[in-house]
């Protein structure tokens, strides 16, 4: 904390660490903003022993999240021993001594920006319960109750964007892709960067003909994460089906790259893309490899599919 000595706690600094709501702070530990929390202990118990006066010298804007028992809201991330100095560094120059710190009282202002703060996070933590519900309920099969566990939970908090995400999934899979391209929408408000919410959006799009925004979605989706295979093969049927086979053969061929081809989605892909591209020889050499795997895995709807595609090749 501050330095790279081991630390030494007295009993004033041991009893603040045992407060029977310890455990719960950490679940309140709250960093970034309503989709990103902060759940590391060590992070936990820097915030914690550093307090409040000292968090404000180190943060800077950053409001120290904490009441009796401290919330941390601020902290700074280490990515391996070059960076560690620096940090130390930068600590040390606003650290006294812990045991002045740890008896520093928090303002008013302060407990009254963590009561507005602790009460979105209390909300946010009931969410995420309903919503981790509602995941089994769908994997189960009752799509019906889960959906209803999804709009509790969004009554709860609705700028959670796994619950938005998840009922989007659940709509796409009862075949309503508007209300799925709403609901993936509205996650997209909450984050923009939200990969895999942009991915969903862009199928759906592109199951419903909206061949224009799906591939400008997948597009996002893949200048967020390059090598976000999904992505690349959603992309490349998406171009197949506006006519742009060659486009759509460096995607099916990356996403073929990422997968490997034990990926049946992948190869399947590949074929039609090289198909398309003129390639007989490679297209009829991806439907056989997505042909075996289809079978080996009881398939037989996609099998079908691919036998025919191979009797056109040959």
């Amino acid at each position: 904390l501050g330095s790279n000595q081991p630390l030494r706690l007295g009993e004033s600094q041991l009893a603040r660490l045992r407060v029977s709501d310890g455990r719960r702070d950490l679940e309140f530990a709250y960093w970034g903003g309503p989709a990103h929390w902060l759940n590391q202990r060590e992070n936990f118990l820097a915030g914690h022993l550093l307090g409040s006066e000292a968090l404000v010298r180190m943060a800077g804007d950053a409001n120290p999240y904490r009441d009796d028992r401290p919330y941390f809201e601020y902290e700074i991330p280490t990515y391996g021993a070059q960076q560690e100095p620096a940090v130390i560094a930068m600590i040390e120059t606003h650290l006294s001594s812990i045991e002045a710190l740890l008896d520093a009282a928090p303002s008013p202002d302060s407990l009254a920006r963590t009561e507005t703060m602790r009460r979105t996070n209390l909300r946010d933590l009931r969410a995420r319960k309903l919503s981790k519900q509602a995941r089994r309920l769908a994997a189960a099969g009752d799509l019906q109750a889960a959906e209803q566990r999804l709009h509790t939970a969004l009554q709860w908090n609705p700028e959670n964007r796994g619950a938005r995400l998840l009922l989007g999934n659940l709509f796409a899979a009862q075949n309503l892709p508007l209300a799925a391209g709403e609901e993936y929408r509205r996650a997209l408000a909450i984050d923009p960067d939200f990969v895999e919410a942009r991915y969903n959006l862009g199928s759906t799009l592109a199951a419903s003909g909206e061949l224009e925004e799906a591939i400008a979605q997948q597009r996002a989706v893949l200048a967020l994460e390059p090598d976000f295979a999904p992505a690349h093969l959603s992309l490349a049927r998406a171009l197949l089906d506006r006519g742009d086979a060659e486009q759509a053969l460096v995607h099916a061929e990356r996403g073929v790259a990422l997968e490997g081809r034990g990926n049946l989605d992948a190869l399947e892909a590949l074929a039609r893309a090289a198909g398309a591209s003129g390639d007989r020889e490679r297209a009829l050499a991806a439907a056989q490899e997505a042909l075996a795997l289809a079978e080996a895995a009881g398939r037989e709807g996609r099998a079908r599919a691919l036998r025919e595609r191979i009797a056109g090749l040959q």
